[in-house]
């Protein structure tokens, strides 16, 4: 038998080897994706009795996971044995972004199975209705790539093939790249309403990424409240304690409108009845001065002044940078006409803000606390460590007479002046589509 020195030291190697070990379960909440502290009994020594655990399921690689219980059936046993068991000298396993998306196409042929195979029609409105929100968070984070801001929109989607949690809710930014899962008790009770369609789930980051977890918004889409669904729907989250404050909030409004609309009715009678003809009643028709006390004065000049306090002012304009005279043009150019040249260079060669500048290109504008990382303004989407595709080109639209076809003309020579001797070789024609009066003029400038 080993002294007990041996026996610390064999158990503080052990520790060591298993503190380095990837957590493999990421569907756990976000004290299972911390590390977890190596539980030791009296005597020093890890403790890795399985009567302890409860009911699991094994994984391949030979590692033991909590099973997660059914919804109608919950098990007290893994609910109480929530840390995953690792061996130390086992080592991780890894899933490809393949095998990861095979989870999710796995789950789509399901669901069409499912609803084939149904006794019952599938479920599907025109109109959603918004039933409820909920704070909880993404948890896993650290061991996926995905990338998003505060109050940027993430996709829910569900993976039935999971091999760690059959409830698994699994989160995404806007390009399909994973961010992390729902925790595993969330998942629990949100699973089944995805699956057999009673809510339709959309989401926003309502916090930054950090090392473990990341908080989320989710708000709960139903059924109409006068399908015949609706009423099942709200008594099962009730049972769930999920929130329902938007769905009875509507419903209070609605019989609320319903009331009023019925005075109104009933008063628009009695005085209806009051000014009949005949009846003891009298009519009155509107005079012109009740009709002028009624109306608004409109001045047109304040349409042009709303519109140019959203343009651009003629100092700006004055101030847009002009482009060279092109070498190979005939024809002298206006210098508006040379700022719709470098315009037109700029859009066919776009390059993203520099660092430090709150300029956007293309709706792309560098993101205020990552300095890698862009934002559009438009959909507040985000991307990190690369730059955005941009699109190269615009559309030209002076008015008639300013000169549009010289314009276009000096992009094309232009063009041919900037480019090298070997880019030149790899410069294909440039296609034209104008009226066949037009192409004299072409010709002369």
């Amino acid at each position: 038998m080993a002294p007990n020195g041996g026996k610390q030291g064999a158990a503080s190697n052990a520790s060591k080897r298993k503190r380095s070990s990837d957590v493999i379960d990421l569907t756990g909440d976000s004290a299972e994706t911390r590390p977890p502290k190596t539980p030791r009994s009296s005597a020093g020594t890890p403790s890795h009795s399985r009567s302890s655990a409860g009911p699991s399921s094994s994984a391949a690689g030979g590692r033991q996971f909590a099973r997660t219980p059914s919804w109608t059936q919950p098990s007290p046993s893994s609910q109480r044995s929530r840390t995953a068991y690792v061996p130390p000298w086992t080592p991780p396993q890894q899933h490809s972004q393949a095998e990861r998306d095979a989870w999710l196409q796995e789950e789509d042929n399901g669901i069409f199975e499912n609803v084939a195979s149904s006794q019952n029609p599938p479920v599907a409105y025109d109109q959603y209705q918004k039933y409820g929100s909920l704070d909880t968070e993404i948890v896993g984070v650290r061991y996926y790539t995905g990338f998003a801001t505060v109050g940027e929109r993430i996709t829910i989607k569900r993976e039935p093939s999971n091999p760690y949690d059959p409830n698994a809710i699994r989160i995404d930014n806007m390009i399909n790249e994973q961010i992390g899962h729902i925790g595993r008790n969330m998942a629990a009770k949100l699973a089944k309403y995805i699956d057999k369609g009673w809510l339709l789930l959309e989401g926003s980051l309502a916090g930054e990424i950090g090392q473990y977890d990341c908080p989320i918004a989710v708000n709960f889409f139903g059924p109409p409240l006068n399908s015949p669904l609706s009423e099942e729907v709200r008594e099962r989250m009730m049972m769930d304690r999920l929130p329902t404050q938007d769905i009875s909030r509507y419903e209070r409004d609605q019989k609320k409108m319903q009331q009023t609309a019925e005075r109104k009715i009933a008063a628009n009678s009695q005085f209806k009845a009051s000014q009949a003809p005949g009846l003891g009643g009298s009519t009155q028709e509107q005079t012109m001065q009740d009709i002028i006390s009624g109306s608004e004065r409109f001045n047109p000049r304040d349409v042009s002044r709303t519109a140019e306090q959203f343009g651009t002012s003629e100092d700006d304009l004055a101030a847009m940078v002009k482009a060279k005279q092109p070498m190979r043009l005939a024809t002298t150019m206006l210098p508006y006409q040379l700022q719709a040249l470098a315009w037109m260079l700029d859009q066919e060669n776009p390059k993203v803000p520099a660092k430090g500048s709150k300029d956007f290109v293309q709706l792309w504008r560098r993101h205020e606390r990552y300095p890698n990382a862009f934002t559009n303004i438009a959909t507040n989407f985000s991307i990190k460590d690369r730059e955005p595709t941009l699109a190269s080109g615009g559309i030209l639209a002076d008015d008639m007479g300013l000169g549009k076809t010289l314009e276009m003309i000096s992009l094309l020579v232009s063009d041919l002046e900037n480019f090298t001797p070997s880019q030149e070789d790899e410069l294909s024609a440039t296609l034209i589509i104008a009226p066949l009066s037009v192409m004299s003029n072409w010709s002369d400038q």
